[in-house]
Order: structure tokens, then C-alpha cells, then sequence
């Protein structure tokens, strides 16, 4: 047999690796020494010249490159996006920018108002779609394309679809259950933790920082997450593409449930997500959302039994980069509300007008505020050392305006639906944020003398 080292572009992670590896079982006269995805490189032996051109072809449909020497491969990692690459991304940040102010001043959440119960599982929802066409795919469909070509299926003539359908259903009710039921926990460990106003932040912050992350990477701005060592661990990966193979009635849905540990970006910020929600109940919908999210095109993508080649457009990934930016800036944000120091690119404090200060007869200011997907008004003039009596009509409080915080305070209150009376005493001049428990939507108090 003769050894050769193979070079390899596209590769991101141990996932990318187990996935080749598994392929390449089926190739007879090959022996698999070494791959790795950080050196790009695949070192094999081969009988003959049939045997290594069945090789590159696996390389080619799992959608990576065979560069022809180690001078191409340092090439390839030297290659950098053009200024007609950053004048795209900058024309679609423009068209992400008018699009989001057009709705903002539409103000499309009095007529939808129920959206604000369940934003984090909105967006949750929208997650799981996003990364359903961007680099989950390249792991979790590859997964699906290979488990529905081993997969032994029981001829049905007169439902072709649906014997062909079963195995991939089966695969997502076991991914979805797991989804929930493990990211039910994820929320429960939240609140044994009691996580404070701090910590929250700070995770959400994290999250926003994994989100950054990401929409970079799909932007080829800097290298896959995974090489930070958010990774499958080598072992289990073996183990799961043995499973992959298994021909057992139950392969599919164990498949699915397990695929709730890969190395996924997006599914790790939906988890830490969970994590700061504090609730079982919370914790669940988020992930639950997250995996129904995914699948529509996991599903097509298995059926099929191919890839969807088409998002591979590069003007695509880079709507889907700098949507996950958004993202991103949205949780970073989020978390600075949450420590006191966010702000809202829509609202201008300009625009409220400064309520006038009543003191009421016992002695206490009295304020004004709807709770209904946003808060409004949302900026209000108090006065230092004057107790103040906060009214709120809760209109909606269910999702993140179930609970109200004020973080210079480390005060945090419970919405109910119908009036909510708070009471708080600001002992220093200056400004004071306020936010929803999760930084989502805030307001501000401007405290005089």
C-alpha cells in the first residue's frame, strides 16, 4: 500500500473529521492514519489509483476541497475578504438597518400583541433556522444525508415517501424531545443557582459574544469556533458513527437526541440561553423552539438525500453572517441593560417628553407606566431622596416582562397582569437604567435634585 498525506480545505472541526472518517470506512483498500481538521490534512494509505480518487470524491460531495500540495493549503488559509467583499457586507448591514427602523416606526407590536410572551422563543425559533442554512448544516445535515443512506428502509409500494420519510421523523421526534427535556434542565440548574442580577448579565453578555463569534466565522472573518476547543470528544465521536450504522428501530431517535451535544455554535448559545432563562419551563421552550427551527430543511435534506448546494451563495452566508450579528450586538446590548449601562438605537430620549413630578399627599412621586411588549412611556425626570411610587398597568407580562430590574438598585419586581404598585427611593443624581429580567426591552429614570 503506499502512504500519502492528503490536503484538505473546508474542514472545521473533530465533527468534520468523524464524518470523513466514517465515510471513508467504505472505501475498500484505504487505511485511515490521521485527520485533522486544524492542519487540513489526511494521511492514508491506498492500494491503488481507483482507491484515492473514491477518496477525493467523498472530499468533494461532503463539500471540502483537495488542494493538490501543502503550498495550496497555506495559500487557501491566507486568503482574506476584498473591499467589493466588505462594500456587500456593508450594503447589507444598510438594508438589515432600514428594514429594522421602517418596523420600528410601524410599530408592528400593537397589533401582534402576544409576541412579547415568548420573544426569547421567538428568536429561539428563528435561531434554529438560520442555522438550519449556515454551519450546522455542514454537521447536522451531513449526519441526517449519511444516516439516511445507510439506514435500512422496509419497502412500502404504495407510501414510497412515507417509508422513506419515517426513519427522518423518528431522527427529529428524538432530537426535539431531547431538545426540551435537556434544555428544561439547563433552565432548572438557573434557579438552583438562584443566578443573580450580575451573573445574568454576564451570561448573557457570553452569549453574545458566542454570537459575534459565529456570524464572523460565516463571514470568513476569523477562524470556526471549534478551534477554541468547543468540540465533540474524539471517543464519543466514534462511538456516534457507529450509531449512525446501526439498523436498530431505535437508531433514529437515539441519533437525533445525541446530536443535542455536538459542537454546534448556535445550538450552545441557545443552551447558555436556557441556562440564564432560570426556569424549567423557560429553558425548555427555548431549546425546544430552537430544534423545530432546524427542521423544515434537516428534513428536506434527509428525504432528499443531498445537500441544498444553493447555500453556498456567498451573498447568502453573508445575509446569514450579519443576521447572526445582529444577533449578537442584540444579547451584548441585552447584558449591558442588565448591569445598567445598555441602550435602545431606536429610541431617542428626546422623544418622551419629561413627565412633570406630583407628589402625591402621604409624600411619594407618582409615575405612569403601560407594560405591553415595551414600556411606555419609557423615560421618566424623579426626584433625589423623594420615595417614589411607581404604577404599572401590565397589559402583557408574561416572557421577559414578567419581571422588571433596576440595576443600580439591584432591585428586581414581579409583573402581574392588571396594576402593579413599586416602591423604591433614588438616593443619587444621575441617570438610572431599568430593563426587563432578560435586557430585552428598558427605559430610564433621570434622577434630580
Amino acid at each position: 500500500m503506499k502512504n500519502i498525506t492528503v490536503h484538505v480545505h473546508g474542514m472545521h472541526c473533530t465533527s468534520c473529521e468523524m464524518l470523513l472518517k466514517h465515510d471513508f470506512k467504505k472505501i475498500k483498500g484505504v487505511d485511515v492514519h490521521d485527520i485533522s481538521h486544524k492542519k487540513g490534512t489526511i494521511d492514508l494509505s491506498y492500494v491503488d489509483e481507483a482507491s484515492l480518487k473514491q477518496v477525493h470524491s467523498i472530499i468533494k460531495e461532503r463539500g471540502y476541497e483537495v488542494l493538490e500540495n501543502e503550498e495550496a493549503a497555506k495559500s487557501k488559509k491566507k486568503h482574506a475578504n476584498t473591499l467589493t467583499d466588505y462594500i456587500e457586507m456593508f450594503l447589507i448591514v444598510a438594508i438589515f438597518g432600514i428594514v429594522a427602523w421602517i418596523l420600528d416606526e410601524a410599530k408592528l407590536y400593537q397589533y401582534f400583541p402576544s409576541v412579547g410572551e415568548d420573544a426569547g422563543v421567538i428568536v429561539s425559533l428563528l435561531l434554529g433556522l438560520v442555522a438550519s442554512v449556515s454551519t450546522c448544516l455542514a454537521l447536522v445535515g451531513g449526519i441526517v444525508v449519511s444516516f439516511g443512506s445507510t439506514y435500512k428502509i422496509a419497502p412500502d409500494h404504495k407510501h414510497p415517501l412515507l417509508a422513506h420519510a419515517k426513519p427522518h421523523l423518528l431522527f427529529h421526534l428524538g432530537r426535539f424531545v431531547t431538545f426540551v427535556v435537556l434544555g428544561g434542565l439547563l433552565g432548572l440548574v438557573g434557579s438552583l443557582f438562584n443566578l443573580s442580577l450580575g451573573f445574568t448579565s454576564y451570561l448573557t453578555f457570553l452569549i453574545g459574544i458566542v454570537m459575534l463569534y459565529i456570524g464572523l466565522q460565516i463571514l470568513d472573518i476569523v477562524p470556526n469556533i471549534t478551534t477554541l476547543g468547543f468540540h465533540m470528544p474524539k471517543r464519543f465521536s466514534s462511538k456516534f458513527g457507529a450509531l449512525q450504522e446501526a439498523e436498530h428501530a431505535a437508531a433514529p431517535l437515539l441519533l437525533g437526541g445525541i446530536t443535542f451535544f455536538l459542537p454546534c455554535g448556535f445550538t450552545q448559545g441557545v443552551q447558555l440561553s436556557a441556562i440564564a432563562s432560570g426556569s424549567f419551563v423557560s429553558g425548555a421552550m427555548m431549546t425546544g423552539a430552537f430544534a423545530l427551527g432546524t427542521f423544515p430543511v434537516l428534513l428536506g435534506i434527509g428525504i432528499g438525500s443531498s445537500y441544498a448546494k444553493d447555500i453556498k451563495a456567498k451573498t447568502f452566508k453573508r445575509f446569514i453572517g450579519i443576521l447572526i450579528l445582529i444577533f449578537g450586538l442584540y444579547s451584548l446590548n441585552n447584558g449591558l441593560r442588565l448591569y445598567g449601562v445598555g441602550f435602545d438605537p431606536f429610541q431617542s430620549p428626546s422623544t418622551d417628553a419629561p413627565n412633570k413630578v406630583v407628589i402625591s399627599e402621604d409624600g411619594y412621586q407618582e409615575i405612569y407606566m403601560t407594560a405591553n411588549w415595551t414600556f411606555e412611556p419609557s423615560n421618566f425626570v424623579i426626584q433625589k431622596d423623594i420615595p417614589v411610587r411607581w404604577i404599572i398597568d401590565g397589559q402583557n407580562v408574561s416572557g421577559c416582562i414578567s419581571e422588571l430590574v433596576i440595576p443600580e438598585l439591584g432591585l428586581d419586581f414581579n409583573l402581574e397582569k392588571g396594576e402593579n404598585i413599586i416602591e423604591f427611593t433614588p438616593t443619587e443624581v444621575g441617570d438610572m437604567s431599568f430593563s426587563c429580567w432578560m435586557g430585552m426591552v428598558g427605559g430610564n429614570f433621570t434622577v434630580v435634585e
